[in-house]
């Protein structure tokens, strides 16, 4: 009795709680202990079912949502307009000679860095003429993009070998598109193959089967060939098809899948464009990031993929764990030796390791079920399995434990405690809350107050207690409150006035730029803003007839006629996408891509130019009697710069603004009845084959020299070409070019 005086009547209170919630919980183990390893094994099936098919449905849905991306690339105009381009210009390069010299380059190449890396992967011996292509413009393209590449990373780097080739003019308008999209979506690989001769005209990593023949090269009889072959048999627009794991010698004989599907331009067919299927994303999904504990797998537990040849198609968790373990493992199984080092050395068990349990027979038969079955690893294991549904695969999907761990003694501890542990947690602090909650009480709500002025909310109304000293405390909180309210909503009117004026000025990605303080505005001498227009287009509009209205009064009705010629111009632009830049003098200039990238955006601004044109000859001269519009379009990168201290400026220069204004005066020299537009080679390159352009004089640009043009005709003079002109001269006129 004397010890139990020595203690607090709350803890006297404590100890009888800890004793009785003790007494309950080992009264409801005994009686639950019965029931408890059928239960507990229910439920881990239950959790293995659940995440295989959470796995299963995350894989089949990425799958498929890759072969519905392949399809939509495939009609893409972009790629369609990509896969025509390089197929003429690879053809051209067919009468290249390629000299003694460059043929012993291009074998050194391939004695020298691929076949010994190759060689480490595969047992037999291999020949460098076995694997150059032997076509002119394979061996040519690949001395330009693999031999003589200056990256000394990857070779996708390179964008144009600057050889002066049509082929590689092509490559670099579209290989950082390619690049960029094999980049977003994890591809390993991107090709545009010949439909035709299977020759590979593209690709976006440059490996070795790159500019060689899938239907007569080197690597013919690989799973990308196959793939190419099975879209020839079968070229149903937007049909993919899928080629499943085998080892892919360009990529040193490493495992690889590939889908692919016909491009199509119009209704002929033009090629076959085919990815290599990313196989770090796959297996991603099904190790969750090698998160295997979060998914609920414990220390043994994996998913894993195997197909119809019984071979794996994702990584082992062993293997990504500890690869030594891993390979002791294995060795003691049987594994051979040649499959033990190939595992060893390209760090995955794809294609190598071997699963012929009972489980996945089953699944290959269809069956979806659970059951105890000895692993590949010959311990046994709760197993959940099932088939997936894959287009083009033959694969199941397994979700597995061990044994020991679902129902080892240390796992059945470990629960008993936390739940143990819970009660008691629960019990005390339940206890303690009574004991100590009108002392906290206050203290809680004033925390909970607290909080929500942090989160934002400001109509609140404050009760803490009704203490004297409490309600004074009340009255300042609230005044307090109401005070930061009012300071918020001016900075915030404030801070929305100058995000509006400022993106009166500039695009977006510099007012950001500004707005986030990357420049010392409050500096006396400021450094510029700069940013990079890899590709803008330039209309530079020179007006004539307005002398006019520059000698009239403020009260004049051509004043009004002047502002609606602006306001028109300024519709029109958006209308086509296109933005105002600046007015200087008689001259308008306007953009598209500065604010918004567009790929059509040349189009875009010849359209501009032949809507202003048709406007002016059907309402614009009713406006201003002697209007006439001169128009020149030019497409190049730029620079753009946000300059100034207390006054900030928005500024555009670089070689293609000095060659847009050059046009500018020029106006095409028109015939009566033609539109005055003038356009450079970057812009008839692209609209060639959308416009009637023709041959115009050189415009002799300062520092920067003659540059040829091209002037760009309306509907109603094609209208009258047709009628007037053979078709033989049109299309003559259409493809020439400028001396």
């Amino acid at each position: 009795m004397a010890l139990l005086g020595r203690f607090s009547t709350k803890s006297k209170l404590a100890s009888l709680l800890i004793g009785v919630s003790l007494g309950s919980l080992l009264i409801s183990g005994v009686l639950s202990w019965l029931q408890f390893r059928q239960a507990f094994q229910n439920q881990v099936f239950e959790h293995l079912t659940t995440v295989r098919a959470s796995k299963g449905k995350q894989l089949e849905l990425y799958l498929d949502g890759l072969q519905g991306h392949i399809s939509t690339l495939s009609e893409n105009r972009m790629v369609v307009a990509a896969m025509v381009e390089f197929n003429a210009t690879y053809r051209a390069l067919q009468n290249l000679t390629i000299s003694d010299e460059q043929l012993g380059q291009l074998n050194n190449y391939y004695a020298q860095q691929f076949l010994p890396a190759l060689s480490d992967n595969v047992e037999s011996t291999q020949i460098a003429a076995n694997y150059r292509p032997t076509t002119q413009a394979g061996q040519y393209l690949q001395l330009q993009y693999l031999v003589d590449n200056p990256s000394s990373g990857e070779k996708s780097a390179l964008e144009d070998a600057n050889d002066g080739t049509n082929y590689s003019s092509a490559h670099a308008q579209y290989h950082p598109l390619f690049r960029r999209i094999t980049q977003a979506f994890g591809y390993l690989d991107l090709y545009l193959i010949d439909f035709d001769s299977g020759d590979v005209v593209y690709s976006v990593e440059k490996r070795p089967d790159y500019a060689t023949s899938l239907s007569r090269g080197p690597h013919r009889r690989s799973n990308l060939a196959s793939v190419v072959e099975a879209v020839r048999r079968d070229p149903g627009p937007g049909f993919v098809q899928v080629a499943d794991y085998q080892p892919y010698v360009p990529d040193y004989a490493t495992p690889a899948a590939f889908f692919a599907a016909p491009i199509y331009n119009g209704p002929h067919i033009v090629g076959i464009l085919a990815v290599q299927l990313p196989t770090a994303e796959i297996s991603a999904r099904l190790t969750g990031e090698k998160e295997w504990e979060d998914d609920g797998l414990g220390e043994t537990g994996q998913v894993y993929v195997v197909g119809e040849d019984f071979l794996m198609r994702s990584p082992a968790r062993t293997l990504l764990e500890d690869a030594n373990a891993y390979q002791g493992n294995l060795e003691r199984l049987g594994i051979s030796p040649q499959t033990l080092n190939l595992i060893d050395k390209l760090k995955t068990s794809i294609l190598l390791h071997p699963v012929e349990t009972e489980a996945v027979e089953a699944a290959l038969e269809g069956e979806i079920a659970t059951q105890v079955v000895d692993s590949y690893r010959g311990v046994p294991v709760l197993s959940a399995y099932a088939p997936l549904r894959l287009k083009g695969l033959r694969w199941v999907i397994l979700a597995e434990i061990d044994k020991s761990e679902a129902f080892g003694p240390v796992t059945s501890l470990q629960i008993y405690i936390s739940v143990l542990g819970v009660i008691l947690a629960l019990l005390i602090a339940w206890l303690a809350n009574v004991a100590a909650g009108r002392f906290v009480r206050p203290i809680e709500k004033l925390v909970e107050i607290t909080d929500k002025i942090k989160a934002g909310e400001r109509d609140l109304e404050i009760e803490i207690g009704s203490d004297g000293k409490l309600d004074q405390l009340e009255d300042s909180l609230q005044g307090l409150l109401q005070d930061l309210k009012a300071q918020e909503q001016l900075v915030a009117e404030k801070a929305a006035e100058n995000e509006a004026l400022l993106l009166n000025m500039v695009p977006p990605s510099l007012a950001s730029r500004v707005a986030q303080g990357d420049r010392a505005l409050a500096d006396s001498v400021a450094e510029p803003i700069t940013e990079s227009l890899q590709q803008v287009t330039l209309v530079v509009i020179k007006i004539t007839g307005l002398h006019g209205l520059a000698n009239a009064s403020l009260s004049d009705k051509p004043i009004g006629a002047l502002a609606k010629l602006v306001e028109i111009f300024g519709q029109k632009a958006q209308r086509h996408g296109l933005e105002l830049q600046a007015t200087l003098d008689e001259t308008f200039i306007a953009t598209c891509g500065v604010s918004q990238t567009f790929l059509d955006q040349q189009e875009r601004a010849v359209s501009f130019g032949m809507d202003l044109i048709h406007w002016l000859e059907a309402e614009g001269r009713t406006l201003i009697p002697d209007l006439d519009l001169r128009i020149g379009i030019h497409s190049g990168p730029l620079m753009a710069a946000v300059m100034g201290t207390e006054k900030l400026m928005y500024k555009l220069w670089g070689d293609a603004m000095a060659i847009a204004m050059a046009l500018n005066p020029q106006g095409g020299e028109a015939s009566p009845g033609e539109a005055s537009i003038l356009v450079t080679q970057s812009i008839q390159q692209r609209l060639k084959d959308r416009f009637t352009l023709v041959p115009h004089s050189p415009v002799n640009v300062s520092e920067i020299g003659p540059v040829p043009t091209w002037r760009v005709r309306t509907s109603t003079t094609q209208a009258i070409a047709r009628e007037t002109v053979p078709a033989e001269t049109v299309h003559s006129e259409q493809s020439s070019t400028p001396t």
